[in-house]
C-alpha cells in the first residue's frame, strides 16, 4: 500500500512531465532562433559598417573630395565585403519578412549595390524600401540615395524630383544634412545644365547646411566656382575665403586660398596673388601643392603680359614635375599661349602633343589631343597652299619672262674677257595651271571649314572663304563656301536676312546640282527639284557590274561609250578614268591605259580623277624624253635608244618591263582582294616586282 501510495503520485506526474520536456524544449530553439537572427543582422551590419568607412575614406582622399555623385572605384577587400553583406540581408528578408528590421536591410542592400555601382539594383531596392515603409525613420534617407542612383543613370528629370522632395522634407522636419546633400544633387543638376546661378545658390546653401567641415568647404568652393563662370571674381573671392576659415585641414585652407589667390589675379590685382603664392610656397605643409603654385605663378605672370616669364616658369614646371598632372597642364597653358596670344602654331602643336602624353589620366588630355590634331591638319593645309601658291607663281612668271638665254661657262672666243654666262629662266613646272588651282581652291576650303567647325574661329573662316569665291569661283568648293558664309551671317546680328538669303539664291541658281542647293532651295521654301534619271549613270553602273562580273573588257566597252556619247556628264571623267584603270590593272595594257589618261586629263583637267593619273602621266613623259635623249658625250660609244613609237606601243612597254621598269607606276595597287573599281582618292603604292595578276 504504500508502494502504491507512492505510486500514485508518481503515476500523477507522468503526463506532466513530457509538457514540461516540451516547453524548455521549445524555449530553447525559440532562444537560439532569435538569436540566429540577430546575430545575422549584426553580423551583416558590422561587415557594412566596416565597408562604408573603407569606402567613404577613400572618397575623401579624392581631389574634389567627397562626392555622393561620383562613382568609386572600390578595391577587392571593400567588395568582398558588400557581397557578404547581400548574401545575409537577402536571408533576413526570405526568412523574415515581417521583422521590424526588414527595413533596415533593405537600406543596407540599396546602399551596397550603390557603392558598387549597380544602380538598377540599388533604384530598385531604395524603392521597395520607400514604398514598403512610407513612415519609417530611414525613408527621406533612402530618398537622397535614390536621388544619387538616378543621377547616375543619367535620368536628370527623375533625380531632380525626388532631390526637391527630399529638401522639402528635410526642411519640414530640420534635418540639415539632407538639406545640404539635396542641394548638392541639384546644384550638380544645375551645373551641367549651364544654369551658374541657379548652381551657384544651391552650393551655398548646401555650404551652410553641410553635415561636416569637409563637406561645407566642398560646397563653398563649387559655389565660389560658380561666381567665377559668372566672372563675379570678387564675390567668387570672398567665398573662397569663406571656404578656407571653415576648414578645419591645411588641405581644406590650401584649397580655399588658393581659389582666393586666382580670383585676385582675375581682378587684376597680380602684385597681391604673387605675394599670396609666395606666402603659400613658403610653408612647409603645402610642400604637396608646390607644382600647382608653381604652375599658378606662370599663369599670373602670362595675365600680366609677362609672356617670356610664363614661359620660362611653364618650362620649369614641366622639367620639375615630370609625368603629372600639373606638367600636363603645364603643357597645355603653353600651348595655349603659343596658339591664342603667340600665333605661333607650330610651337602650339609641339606643346599640346606633349600635353597630351604627358600623364594620361589628367583632365586636360583630350582637349590637348584634339587642339594638337587640328593644328597638325591647320599646318598642312597652309603647306599645301603655300607650295601650289609657289607653283602657280612659277608657272605664270615662266609664262611672261623673255626667251631664255642659251647658257655657258666659257668665256666668249669672239669677246675674249667677256664673261657671257646668264641666268636662265627657270623651267616652267610641269603641272598644269588648272590643277595647281584646283589644289589651291581644294585646301584653302578645308582649311576655311578647319576654322570654321572645328577650331570656331568665323571671322578666319570668312576670310579663307571669300578667297575661294574670288580666285576660284566656278571650282567644287564654291557651293561649300557660299552656303557656310550663308550659316556665319545667319549668326551675326549685324547681318541681314537677304544677305544670306541672296547667297542661298547664287548657290540654287548656279550651282543646282549641288548637295547644298537641295538644302538651300528647303530653306528658301522653294519646292523640290525632279530627279531626272541619269542615262550615264545607269551606264555607269552596268559597267560596275560587268567588272564584278569577270568581264572586264566589256565593262571597258561600257565606260568608252559613256565618255563618248555623254562627254557633259559628270559620269564620264570617271569613265574614262576607270577605263584606263582596267586597261592598267586587268588587262595589262599599258599604251591604252596611257592613252585613257592622256584623254582625261585633256578633257577634264580639273576633275579628281585626272588629278589623280597626272603623276603616273608625268613619269611616263620623263621616261620618254630619257628614251629619246640623245648621248651626251662624243668620246662615249653612243648606245641607241630603245624604240619608243608614238605612244609607248607593247613592244616598248615590253622591253622596259624586262629592264625593271614601269611605265605606268603603282600598277595595281588600287585595287583589293575584290575586283571594285577604285574611287579617285584611292592611294595608289607600286607592286613588288614579283606580284602578279
Amino acid at each position: 500500500m504504500a508502494l502504491r501510495s507512492r505510486s500514485v503520485p508518481y503515476l500523477r506526474l507522468i503526463p506532466v512531465f513530457p509538457l514540461l520536456l516540451s516547453f524548455i524544449f521549445a524555449s530553447c530553439a525559440v532562444t537560439d532562433f532569435v538569436g540566429a537572427y540577430f546575430n545575422t543582422y549584426y553580423n551583416a551590419r558590422q561587415v557594412f559598417d566596416d565597408a562604408e568607412i573603407e569606402i567613404l575614406t577613400q572618397m575623401d582622399a579624392r581631389p574634389g573630395g567627397r562626392n555622393y555623385l561620383v562613382p568609386t572605384a572600390i578595391g577587392p577587400g571593400p567588395k568582398g565585403k558588400l557581397t557578404s553583406v547581400i548574401e545575409k540581408c537577402s536571408k533576413l528578408l526570405q526568412y523574415h519578412p515581417a521583422s521590424s528590421l526588414v527595413d533596415d536591410a533593405l537600406m543596407m542592400i540599396g546602399k551596397t549595390y550603390y557603392y558598387m555601382d549597380e544602380n538598377q539594383q540599388a533604384e530598385r531596392k531604395f524603392l521597395e524600401l520607400i514604398e514598403g515603409y512610407p513612415n519609417g525613420g530611414l525613408k527621406i534617407e533612402g530618398e537622397i540615395y535614390l536621388a544619387y542612383v538616378r543621377y547616375r543613370m543619367n535620368d536628370h528629370a527623375a533625380a531632380r524630383t525626388t532631390a526637391r522632395q527630399v529638401l522639402e522634407e528635410a526642411e519640414k522636419e530640420g534635418e540639415s544634412w539632407l538639406i545640404a546633400r539635396a542641394c548638392t544633387v541639384l546644384g550638380q543638376i544645375a551645373l551641367e545644365e549651364l544654369d551658374y546661378n541657379a548652381a551657384r545658390v544651391f552650393y551655398e546653401r548646401a555650404g551652410e547646411n553641410g553635415e561636416s567641415a569637409t563637406a561645407r568647404v566642398a560646397s563653398f568652393i563649387a559655389a565660389a566656382e560658380m561666381y567665377g563662370k559668372l566672372e563675379k571674381y570678387r564675390e567668387a573671392e570672398v567665398t573662397y575665403v569663406r571656404a578656407e576659415k571653415e576648414s578645419n585641414s591645411y588641405t581644406g585652407e590650401y584649397r580655399g586660398r588658393i581659389g582666393a589667390i586666382r580670383m585676385l589675379a582675375k581682378q587684376g590685382e597680380f602684385e597681391r596673388a604673387l605675394r599670396g603664392l609666395e606666402d603659400l610656397r613658403s610653408k612647409s605643409n603645402n610642400r604637396e601643392f608646390f607644382g600647382e603654385i608653381d604652375l599658378e605663378t606662370g599663369h599670373v605672370e602670362r595675365d600680366m603680359g609677362e609672356f617670356g616669364s610664363a614661359l620660362a616658369q611653364y618650362a620649369m614646371v614641366d622639367t620639375t614635375y615630370p609625368r603629372t598632372e600639373t606638367a600636363a597642364k603645364s603643357y597645355f597653358a603653353r600651348g595655349e599661349l603659343f596658339e591664342n596670344v603667340l600665333f605661333r602654331y607650330d610651337s602650339a602643336r609641339v606643346a599640346y602633343s606633349k600635353a597630351r602624353s604627358e600623364f594620361g589620366q589628367a583632365a586636360i588630355t583630350p582637349t590637348a589631343a584634339f587642339r594638337a590634331d587640328y593644328l597638325t591638319r591647320y599646318l598642312q593645309y597652309t603647306g599645301e597652299i603655300a607650295k601650289y601658291d609657289s607653283l602657280r607663281t612659277a608657272i605664270l612668271t615662266a609664262d611672261i619672262l623673255p626667251p631664255p638665254v642659251t647658257k655657258s661657262d666659257t668665256l666668249s672666243p669672239a669677246r675674249p674677257g667677256v664673261d657671257t654666262v646668264r641666268a636662265a629662266r627657270p623651267a616652267r613646272p610641269t603641272i598644269p595651271l588648272d590643277t595647281v588651282d584646283a589644289h589651291l581652291a581644294l585646301n584653302e576650303s578645308e582649311l576655311a571649314g578647319l576654322f570654321y567647325a572645328t577650331i570656331g574661329r568665323p571671322d578666319s573662316a570668312e576670310k579663307w572663304y571669300r578667297r575661294v569665291l574670288v580666285d576660284y569661283p566656278a571650282s567644287p568648293s564654291a557651293p561649300r563656301a557660299l552656303f557656310t558664309l550663308a550659316q556665319i551671317y545667319s549668326r551675326d546680328t549685324t547681318s541681314s536676312r537677304p544677305m544670306r538669303d541672296s547667297l542661298y539664291h547664287v548657290i540654287v541658281e548656279k550651282f543646282p546640282d549641288s548637295e547644298f542647293a537641295v538644302e538651300c532651295r528647303r530653306l528658301l521654301g522653294l519646292p523640290p527639284l525632279k530627279k531626272v534619271t541619269d542615262v550615264a549613270e545607269d551606264s555607269y553602273t552596268r559597267g560596275e557590274k560587268l567588272m564584278l562580273a569577270g568581264s572586264p573588257e566589256a565593262a571597258v566597252d561600257t565606260f568608252r561609250q559613256i565618255a563618248r556619247r555623254y562627254p557633259s556628264s559628270p559620269y564620264s571623267s570617271r569613265a574614262l578614268f576607270a577605263a584606263g584603270w582596267i586597261y592598267e590593272n586587268k588587262l595589262d595594257n599599258a599604251d591604252s591605259a596611257i592613252a585613257h589618261y592622256e584623254r582625261l586629263t585633256a578633257q577634264y583637267p580639273a576633275s579628281p580623277y585626272a588629278i589623280q593619273v597626272r603623276p603616273k602621266l608625268g613619269e611616263v613623259a620623263l621616261l620618254r624624253k630619257s628614251l629619246s635623249a640623245p648621248p651626251r658625250t662624243a668620246d662615249t660609244a653612243a648606245v641607241p635608244a630603245p624604240r619608243v613609237p608614238g605612244a609607248l606601243d607593247g613592244e616598248g612597254v615590253r622591253a622596259h618591263k624586262d629592264a625593271g621598269e614601269r611605265m605606268l607606276p603603282g600598277r595595281g595597287a588600287a585595287t583589293d582582294s575584290t575586283n571594285a573599281l577604285p574611287r579617285p582618292d584611292a592611294r595608289v603604292k607600286p607592286k613588288k616586282p614579283e606580284e602578279k595578276e
